[in-house]
């Protein structure tokens, strides 16, 4: 991981205009160690251990596929037409 997600912690450097502070009370910093070890936001895996190795990140952020991932660009009512066509 290279450290670049849309979390409070980036917004603070590269989107002063977005939200910093997390979702659950009491609206910490959202910081990569906060949303892995203590949000109360997220489901956790089995042994309700942050995750560690690689393999342990993957299955949390597919556990809670809202983390760590960049909203999808908006559709423009071309993009939504052709879509509808299936010509995309």
């Amino acid at each position: 991981m290279v450290g670049h997600a849309p979390i409070g912690e980036y917004h603070l450097h590269f989107c002063p205009e977005e939200p910093i502070a997390c979702w659950c009370p009491p609206q910490p910093l959202q910081t990569r160690d906060h949303i892995l070890q203590v949000c109360l936001r997220v489901q956790c895996t089995e042994d309700c251990e942050p995750p560690f190795s690689q393999i342990e990140v993957l299955g949390f952020c597919k556990l809670n596929d809202w983390v760590f991932a960049f909203p999808p660009p908006p559709m423009d009512g071309n993009l939504i037409e052709q879509a509808e066509w299936g010509h995309l």
